[in-house]
């Protein structure tokens, strides 16, 4: 074996776990915001190890250029896509996960036991 197909490989693997723990991440994170960086990760580091990978099998051709190329882009335009997505979530109103919302009045605090808020507001009282 080569180095090229070794490293192919190993460019391969590396992209297949990347993509492969933003899938997870994606899955696992709470809100759009934290669920972002995983997809962005896997999306700008993942994908263009991936094709480098693929450009080692590929060998010295036009295509290779055109593989590395393509990585580069995508190694450019990742950050800024998930970075634009962000932004627009947060001038259209989405609150991160995780922040403390305005409550009415008339919910209770954490703190409280649910005999607490019955003796408050009878209509909240716990089913015995």
């Amino acid at each position: 074996m080569s180095i090229m197909i070794i490293s192919g490989y190993i460019l391969l693997i590396a992209g297949a776990l990347l993509m492969l723990t933003g899938s997870v991440g994606l899955l696992r994170m709470p809100d759009f915001y934290t669920r972002l960086h995983p997809v962005g990760v896997s999306d700008s580091l993942g994908a263009p190890l991936m094709i480098l990978g693929t450009a080692c099998f590929v060998g010295t051709t036009a295509a290779t250029i055109k593989l590395v190329m393509l990585a580069l882009f995508m190694f450019i335009t990742g950050p800024t896509a998930c970075h634009a997505l962000a932004k627009a979530a947060h001038a259209s109103g989405l609150v991160p996960w995780g922040l403390k919302q305005d409550k009415p009045e008339t919910e209770s605090s954490p703190d409280q036991s649910p005999h607490e808020i019955a003796k408050e507001d009878p209509a909240h009282a716990p089913h015995s």
